[in-house]
């Protein structure tokens, strides 16, 4: 319910009308409206990458035996990376099960199980 005191062209206004919140302040008077929001649907290109990354992961918690994962951290251990700012930092045995599983997977080719020793 919006107040509104008229005048020229009106004096005051205050609470909320159409999504807009009016109010006055030592400042004077002020109208906070609402932020315009996109289409926040995800694109298919979204939705496929999303769809993949959770599979990798059911693959990685609930098929992949417990020994192959420690392989995967073991491999991660002696392969580090250079980050954005040129430091060397080391992956975990998950993240580079993903790094080389996703695209295989939106690919539709069978995933990597086992960590590229010759690599």
């Amino acid at each position: 319910m919006v107040m509104l005191k008229l005048g020229l062209p009106f004096i005051d206004i205050s609470g909320k009308y159409n999504g807009a919140i009016y109010s006055r302040d030592k400042s004077g008077l002020h109208m906070i409206a609402p932020p315009v929001r996109k289409d926040r649907t995800p694109s298919e290109a979204q939705q496929l990458r999303r769809k993949a990354f959770q599979h990798i992961i059911n693959l990685w918690y609930n098929e992949l035996a417990v020994e192959t994962a420690n392989e995967w951290g073991r491999w991660a251990s002696t392969h580090p990376e250079e980050n954005k700012l040129s430091e060397q930092v080391y992956w975990t045995g998950l993240g580079w099960f993903l790094h080389f599983n996703i695209n295989r997977r939106i690919d539709n080719l069978p995933p990597v199980l086992e960590p590229p020793w010759d690599w």
